[in-house]
């Protein structure tokens, strides 16, 4: 079984334009505790900066190829980017910690450093959230890379993804939830 996780964002430039960016991740998903990224698509439009990444996985062989190079090196169990926020869904997050994730696809990513911050209540969706708020850091990554963003989960069983605060190649974005309709199980 594979599931496809899905990430767009329509962020403003200083600009009165959008910069609009997609990522989508496929994963193999044993539990939320063992993901492990198949393909990782990034689609960024930053002005002049407009980077299309299609990278396919392969975690059996832990190998991944970047476009149409040659195969690279991974790691056991792979996490792209996105993959990597609904991995710390599912694991314990207590205020002051720091998690070594050595798990990136990219070895030379690794480890991803995961601090968690504090707890905080935002508003998005139509409510008010309790969350836990986190900072993952990835060396190779565009918005994950300076160690600066920080990404609120839901404090609670769903562990909901509330609200993203990253840079951008200029200024900052913050993808807050728009909406949520609970379905399913929680991820714990």
């Amino acid at each position: 079984m594979t599931a496809w996780l899905r990430a767009r964002c329509i962020a403003p430039r200083f600009t009165a334009a959008t910069a609009p960016a997609q990522g989508t991740s496929q994963v193999e998903p044993a539990d939320v505790h063992t993901l492990a990224s198949l393909r990782f698509y990034q689609d960024i439009d930053e002005g002049s900066y407009e980077p299309k990444r299609h990278y396919e996985i392969f975690p059996d062989r832990r190998v991944f190829v970047d476009g149409d190079q040659n195969e690279q090196p991974s790691v056991a169990d792979p996490l792209d980017d996105i993959a990597l926020l609904f991995f710390v869904r599912g694991q314990p997050l207590p205020v002051g910690t720091t998690i070594d994730i050595p798990r990136h696809f990219k070895p030379g990513s690794n480890p991803i450093t995961l601090t968690v911050l504090r707890k905080d209540t935002i508003e998005a969706a139509g409510k008010r959230w309790p969350t836990i708020v986190v900072q993952p850091t990835i060396k190779t990554s565009t918005m994950f890379g300076d160690g600066k963003a920080q990404v609120w989960l839901a404090d609670d069983s769903t562990r909901v993804i509330v609200q993203i605060n990253a840079r951008a190649a200029v200024g900052s974005i913050t993808m807050r939830l728009r909406s949520y309709e609970a379905t399913g199980a929680a991820p714990h």
